[in-house]
């Protein structure tokens, strides 16, 4: 993980190119991809030759039953919202797939003097999000991811309650998508095709892990499947079940599904820039360092001394606490 793509600050990712992947076959007859035809229930770790995380197949909750109903509702109000938001809102169906993309919470970075929660100006999306906010099902998803987060990467999932706790406390106009989950932001990927080209996160923290849930009427058997690009990876990801990858560092997509399926997909994070404004003092570089040659070198004296990339792999190390399986 120490070649991964980061900028010299280690709080970003590094921009690359979209990569479309060629069809299965190819995939793993030509390029080698190992298919992992994971149940979509049983958690497992994926870890490096030094032992670090880079990525887990979380599962699902303990209470199978009742998350199998779950998953059904969900999939029918991500339905109903798909079909109220299409009515003429599609502005984020763009160069990661053709589907319509909403997001909830908090960030920074993209032109923000600070952080802020997210703002949509159309009463049909927000309508949309607000009942999602409130249905007991997306906090029981939201929890679960969050909770996986503090199951197989303890210092990790420390390290965003932290940073937090410290935003919120500085800005209380700040909200969390929901108070059950740590993560400060999430992306509902409404669909109804919801199968994305390889691509990077680069604004999320490097080191982070981003939660994913795929929901929707498609048969994980023939396509949905995740694809880890450096890792060369094909994984089965049905319905319900959760993964959490580096996905500042990692190119990902989905194989596409059946002509007549449908996929939609909950993500959660955090941008990398949220840890970098706490650590600046709640202020710009600028700010901190000044501006001009004289700035640019201070942060860089800086950065090279911090060594915040390197700290956070550290927070990466394989170590299983706990259990996902108490709550609900």
């Amino acid at each position: 993980m120490e070649d991964a793509d980061v900028s010299r600050s280690g709080y970003v990712g590094i921009d690359s190119e979209i990569v479309h992947f060629p069809d299965l076959l190819h995939l793993t007859k030509k390029l080698g991809f190992r298919i992992v035809n994971w149940d979509g229930i049983t958690s497992r770790p994926v870890v490096d030759k030094k032992g670090r995380l880079v990525g887990t197949l979380a599962g699902t909750p303990s209470d199978a039953s009742k998350w199998k109903e779950a998953v059904q509702r969900i999939g029918k109000k991500l339905k109903r919202a798909q079909e109220l938001l299409g009515l003429g809102v599609n502005d984020e169906a763009g160069e990661r797939g053709d589907f319509v993309a909403k997001h909830l919470g908090y960030t920074h970075g993209g032109g923000r003097a600070q952080p802020s929660n997210h703002k949509h100006r159309s009463r049909t999306v927000n309508d949309v999000l607000a009942e999602i906010l409130g249905d007991d099902d997306f906090d029981k998803l939201a929890w679960f991811q969050s909770a996986s987060l503090s199951t197989w990467a303890p210092d990790l999932y420390s390290e965003y309650s932290n940073y937090v706790s410290k935003l919120e406390s500085h800005y209380p106009e700040l909200r969390r998508p929901f108070c059950s989950s740590v993560f400060p932001t999430l992306t509902v990927n409404f669909g109804p095709r919801t199968v994305c080209v390889g691509h990077k996160d680069q604004g999320n923290l490097p080191f982070g892990l981003c939660a994913i849930t795929p929901f929707g009427s498609f048969d994980p058997d023939k396509g949905g499947h995740i694809v880890l690009w450096e890792l060369k990876l094909i994984i089965r990801f049905p319905p319900g079940s959760t993964i959490l990858i580096p996905s500042a560092i990692i190119t990902h997509g989905n194989l596409p599904i059946q002509h007549n399926e449908e996929r939609c997909s909950f993500t959660q994070y955090a941008a990398g820039s949220l840890f970098r404004w706490v650590d600046n003092g709640f202020q710009t570089q600028v700010d901190r360092f000044g501006s001009g040659a004289e700035g640019a070198a201070a942060v860089r004296k800086h950065d090279a001394e911090a060594g915040y990339w390197e700290k956070g792999l550290q927070k990466l190390q394989y170590r299983l606490v706990g259990t996902t399986s108490r709550r609900r």
